[in-house]
């Protein structure tokens, strides 16, 4: 009983760390406007390639 109790607590917890750093990183690139901009530059890239770069 004591493996699956433990087992449930390092589970838990490392699903704790993972959400605070997914919360800690979406709150940077919020804020990061070169980050943006170059999402939008691959977008369009990728919107060049579907359509056949007109």
């Amino acid at each position: 009983m004591t493996d699956l109790i433990t087992i449930v607590i390092a589970m838990t917890s490392m699903a704790a760390i993972g959400f605070i750093a997914w919360k800690m990183l979406s709150a940077q690139e919020r804020g990061d406007t070169k980050f943006h901009a170059k999402l939008d530059e691959d977008d369009e890239r990728a919107r060049k390639g579907r359509e056949g770069r007109k």
